[in-house]
């Protein structure tokens, strides 16, 4: 201090630190805070992917970008979210199918350019609501009474996707003002991101066992066999290599083989608006808003290959390993196949 008594305020990345500092020292928790500044170091998409800077976080990605948060290995929707003291959940469905609606947050709704300050519980306390085993995360989004009157903050970015061969903006503007006493102020903030996803490959719906799709069949189900014991194939000079034809009928094979070919679109757009008014040294009023449009555009093709379920769809041939079909080829049948 001077010789007049006045206080040294230090503001900018020091001062955010020391607030961060001051949040851990102070509560009565096990708890970790990313500031500010220390969000803006990282280029970070969203807010999930900022909190995954925090020791004992991990997110769980969805086409590369992060979406659920997990505390010391719990299921995300084991975890609770705090947007301003208030519980948030999301019920959106991002294109897949074991991703269903839930007690959780779909972080990568919200952007980092928002945020003034993360904090991570990862023990209970009194003044937080209960309801999560791994931890609560609190998002604390910026105040214009906090921010110097006049504050403009931009940023923008561009991604190329070579999947989709398609590239994307994404741009965040804010404008924070407050009167002189600081006793009045408001703040408003947009956000846009848009991007191009791809997604594709081969996939199966597990194994069964080949039994009727490669071999004659009776009335009753049961296998045709030969004189030797042996069940029929279907096409008599289909050959089987790795094993006899019994071990073929005892063995599973892939099932509903699919090519897959997946895009979406996603589009996501967000505004905030934040009105303080501080009548007194004690008290502060706070009125915040937030509006979130997301917008997912998705386009699925599926090819389905059943191998030997289709008519004119015969076993030629198939090796066997260990009890699993590794390799086989079909065609149209012999001209002296039959069928029972």
């Amino acid at each position: 201090a001077d010789e007049t008594g006045d206080d040294i305020v230090v503001t900018g990345i020091r001062g955010s630190l020391r607030s961060a500092i001051a949040v851990k020292r102070q509560a009565n928790a096990i708890v970790d805070v990313i500031s500010a500044e220390a969000i803006g170091k990282f280029p970070d998409r969203n807010v999930a992917e900022s909190l995954s800077h925090v020791p004992g976080v991990s997110i769980d990605r969805r086409f590369g970008e992060g979406e659920k948060v997990a505390i010391h290995g719990t299921d995300p929707a084991l975890n609770r979210m705090l947007l301003d003291g208030h519980a948030v959940a999301s019920a959106d469905w991002g294109g897949n199918d074991n991703d269903p609606t839930s007690r959780t947050f779909n972080y990568s709704l919200l952007a980092p350019e928002l945020v003034e300050r993360l904090e991570v519980y990862k023990s209970p306390e009194p003044r937080i609501e209960e309801g999560s085993i791994g931890g609560t995360v609190i998002v604390r989004t910026r105040r214009p009474l906090d921010t110097p009157a006049n504050s403009i903050f931009a940023s923008g970015g561009y991604s190329y996707n070579d999947r989709a061969d398609k590239g994307n903006v994404r741009a965040s503007g804010l404008y924070s003002w407050h009167n002189e006493g600081g006793t009045f102020g408001v703040l408003g903030a947009v956000t846009y991101d848009k991007q191009s996803l791809t997604r594709s490959g081969v996939e199966f719906f597990g194994f069964e066992n080949a039994g009727s799709r490669f071999f004659q069949a009776n009335t009753d189900g049961s296998l045709v066999r030969d004189a030797s014991g042996q069940p029929v194939l279907k096409d008599p000079n289909a050959t089987v290599t790795g094993g006899t034809r019994q071990d073929l009928a005892n063995a599973v094979s892939p099932f509903g083989i699919n090519y897959a070919y997946f895009t979406q679109q996603r589009k996501r757009i967000s505004y905030v608006g934040t009105v303080q008014a501080k009548p007194t040294d004690d008290i502060t009023l706070t009125l915040n808003g937030l509006h979130i449009d997301g917008n997912y555009n998705n386009s699925s093709q599926s090819m389905y290959v059943i191998p030997g379920a289709w008519s004119g769809d015969v076993l030629q041939s198939a090796t066997v390993s260990n009890g699993v079909v590794t390799n086989a080829s079909f065609g149209a049948a012999s001209a002296n196949s039959q069928s029972a």
